[in-house]
């Protein structure tokens, strides 16, 4: 059997997910592997046509999707410099 070299946790934030992501760096620590942080966000409603409010709607979930990524990016941040391992941060639509 060939060694585990990543270990891969879906996150949505929770405290659940935060606990999941801990031992998910625990478990890629110990095993010397890349730890993969994982968070699947809502696809765009992207409508051809000049309504105002699908410009609006598109934009507001642009920021919110810019948001989550910072957010990702801060959990693989604290992860890494506290288990001193590999962590990719990946969001997925």
């Amino acid at each position: 059997m060939q060694p585990s070299t990543h270990v891969v946790v879906a996150t949505d934030f929770s405290e659940s997910s935060k606990r999941a992501a801990r031992r998910g760096a625990l478990i890629a620590q110990q095993l010397k592997a890349e730890l993969h942080l994982l968070h699947v966000v809502q696809p765009l409603d992207i409508y051809p046509g000049a309504d105002p409010a699908a410009d609006f709607r598109l934009n507001h979930e642009q920021v919110i999707q810019a948001a989550v990524k910072t957010r990702l990016d801060t959990l693989a941040a604290s992860l890494r410099k506290e288990f001193a391992i590999r962590v990719v941060a990946a969001t997925r639509i």
